[in-house]
């Protein structure tokens, strides 16, 4: 939309200058009369504020070009009805013939225009040149009319005729402001439809809601959370289905089942003979600590730990300590035997010699970065050298569910449980409850709570998690 002020000395020539240099379909938008404390130092003047669209600025410059400069000044005497019409059929009939500049002069008489008298009121925006110039001194200026602007561009004066837009600008804009409108038509309509959709979820029983967004709060997995409703749907009474305390009740039952435990091989007492236990893990995760509370319990066993000879950049040798290990004050206090290994074949050699002994072993194993190999040719070796060996997998509460995730991955087809350390750090039971339903085939084995050596140890119990996510 182009805007454009104009002033002269009366309201006529005002008007007569708008319909000349804008055409018919301009539009006032304000109207300013110097008078009173304002006008006390300015030579009294009218200004008037027009304004027209790009296209029909576009559709009069083109007739501008096409007639005289004569012609042009007895067109625009003509009214401004006849000057639209005429502007239209130009524009629709550009490859006929033109009509020569005299033929403009006598289309049609002037229109008689009433003059309005009283030059201090203000026109409301948004009338058109015609309605203004037919308006009459005895109707009353009405109230002001705010107007939104026609588009979000910012409005630019028009300083001369020949920066008028072509007509494929014109047709570019027309197709830009529709492809918006389409937009603002689809943002309706997603709105509408998940106001529809948050309405269907309301319609639902208020037990089965409340259960829903309960367990989303606590992060559990989306598509547990259908799957339980669906069950509890099918399974309930429709009258049950508005009793809270009951839907909750039946979930927490359901999702016992979920977890799945199990007791170690050397916790068993129907499992005679000495038993061989491989833990592993890539980060710290309490595995070390939690080897020791199990071998405080087996007073006949040992600790295996893996400390392999590596090098750093410069060359230096890195190694582990025996004598660090028994140093402990865990080790000290409950007698924990423990041997340091340097190689995969140290492991086995030292797990042969306390087997031999009737000792239950005890492997702790770090896996460094690089070296994950290392764990399936423990394991292939362990397992075609011994009988009774168990392998677990340890994983930390505090982790996120992406980490653990990722070692169970790699790690599932060898272990046979999961071991979960710092559980009382951890601060998202939710991302457990995931990790265990993901993985439901592997049990869980054991908890580590603490530091303090026995006793914050927990064999794996459902109830344990559930009372976690739920602060029962």
């Amino acid at each position: 939309m182009f805007v454009r002020k104009f002033e002269a000395e009366t309201l006529e020539e005002a008007l007569k200058e708008i319909k000349k240099e804008l055409g018919p379909d301009a539009v006032i938008l304000k109207t300013v009369t110097n008078k009173g404390l304002k006008g006390a130092f300015k030579k009294k003047k009218i200004e008037i504020t027009a304004a027209i669209s790009e296209r029909n600025y576009s559709r009069k410059a083109n007739v501008d070009r096409a007639i005289t400069p004569e012609a042009r000044e007895k067109f625009y005497q003509a009214d401004s009805e006849h000057i639209e019409k005429m502007i239209g059929q130009y524009s629709t009939n550009q490859t006929q013939p033109k009509k020569s500049a005299n033929d403009y002069g006598n289309i049609a008489l002037n229109k008689q225009v009433q003059m309005v008298q009283n030059n201090e009121r203000n026109v409301p925006a948004g009338r058109g040149l015609d309605e203004f110039l037919s308006a009459t001194t005895e109707q009353e200026a009405p109230a002001p009319v705010q107007t939104r602007a026609a588009s979000p561009k910012p409005q630019r004066p028009v300083s001369s005729m020949n920066q008028a837009p072509t007509e494929s600008a014109s047709q570019a804009r027309d197709l830009y402001l529709s492809a918006l409108d389409k937009i603002a038509d689809l943002e309706r309509k997603i709105f509408d439809l998940s106001k529809n959709l948050e309405t269907k979820e309301k319609s639902q029983a208020r037990g089965l809601y409340q259960l829903r967004n309960t367990l989303r709060s606590l992060d559990i997995d989306n598509s547990y959370i259908q799957k339980l409703l669906v069950k509890l749907q099918y399974e309930l009474p429709e009258i049950a289905l508005d009793n809270t305390e009951l839907i909750f009740e039946t979930a927490l039952k359901e999702m016992m089942t979920v977890i799945k435990t199990d007791s170690a091989h050397f916790a068993k007492e129907d499992v005679s003979g000495p038993h061989l236990t491989v833990f592993v893990s890539e980060t710290s995760c309490g595995q070390t600590t939690l080897i020791r509370k199990l071998a405080s319990l087996n007073q006949n066993s040992v600790v295996v730990s893996y400390f392999p000879i590596r090098k750093t950049d410069q060359g230096e040798i890195i190694q582990g300590s025996e004598e660090q290990e028994n140093q402990n004050f865990s080790c000290k206090i409950f007698g924990i035997e423990t041997v340091v290994a340097r190689s995969i074949s140290e492991i086995l050699s030292f797990c042969r010699k306390n087997c031999e002994l009737g000792k239950n072993v005890f492997i702790d194993f770090k896996v460094t970065a690089g070296q994950s190999f290392e764990v399936k040719q423990l394991i292939d070796g362990v397992k075609r050298s011994f009988n009774n060996v168990e392998t677990f997998v340890s994983l930390s509460a505090i982790h996120s569910e992406v980490y653990n995730r990722k070692i169970l991955n790699c790690y599932q087809k060898l272990t046979d449980g999961i071991v979960i350390g710092h559980l009382d750090l951890c601060l998202n039971y939710g991302a457990l409850f995931n990790l265990l339903y993901a993985f439901n085939k592997i049990p869980l084995k054991f908890f580590s709570t603490g530091d303090v050596v026995p006793d914050d140890l927990e064999a794996a119990t459902p109830e344990r998690i559930l009372a976690g996510l739920f602060h029962l």
